[in-house]
């Protein structure tokens, strides 16, 4: 019995490191959306590339396969992403954060919103992406390069700040 008892105690100490370990979570790579759209890989994204995964993303976030997306389809795509920024773990919902990913989505909605009617159709959505590329084609040879998606991009953050910054009660930290 004392040996058995005995073997058990050094089995436990043997084994307690490995069972105080916590289960590592999914390590999430880094989305690289202008790789994603440079389809052949030739280091310069074409505005039929663009439309083209514009239409892939489009049949991702319609949801319901009708060919429109609408707002509440926008909402249930952010918070998709968030859960895939937070390591594939869902976020828990509470008001700030309903608020944050309603507004995300209502900011998408009105920018790929052509018509304003509420709605978007596939064209619509590949429209928009098309135009995105060549406002951001900064030399307007037709080839969206690394470079330039990357200061569209860059740009477009500071914008976002200086928004947010705006926003902010008199003698609030600015954002980060």
């Amino acid at each position: 019995m004392k040996h058995t008892v005995l073997m058990f105690g050094v089995a436990l100490v043997l084994t307690a490191p490995a069972m105080a370990q916590t289960v590592p979570t999914a390590k999430f790579p880094k989305f690289d959306m202008f790789g994603t759209m440079d389809v052949n890989g030739d280091g310069q994204v074409t505005a039929e590339e663009a439309r083209a995964n514009a239409l892939t993303y489009f049949d991702k976030i319609d949801l319901n396969k009708d060919g429109v997306v609408l707002l509440d389809e926008l909402l249930s795509r952010a918070r998709e992403v968030q859960t895939l920024q937070n390591g594939g773990i869902p976020v828990p919902a509470n008001e700030a954060l309903a608020e944050q990913l309603k507004s995300r989505a209502q900011r998408q909605m009105d920018a790929i919103d052509v018509n304003g009617d509420g709605k978007v159709v596939r064209d619509e959505y590949a429209t928009r992406a098309v135009e995105r590329h060549r406002a951001s084609d900064a030399n307007g040879d037709g080839y969206l390069t690394r470079d330039e998606y990357n200061a569209r991009r860059g740009a477009t953050a500071k914008m976002k700040k200086m928004v947010r910054d705006q926003n902010q009660p008199t003698g609030a930290p600015p954002a980060q």
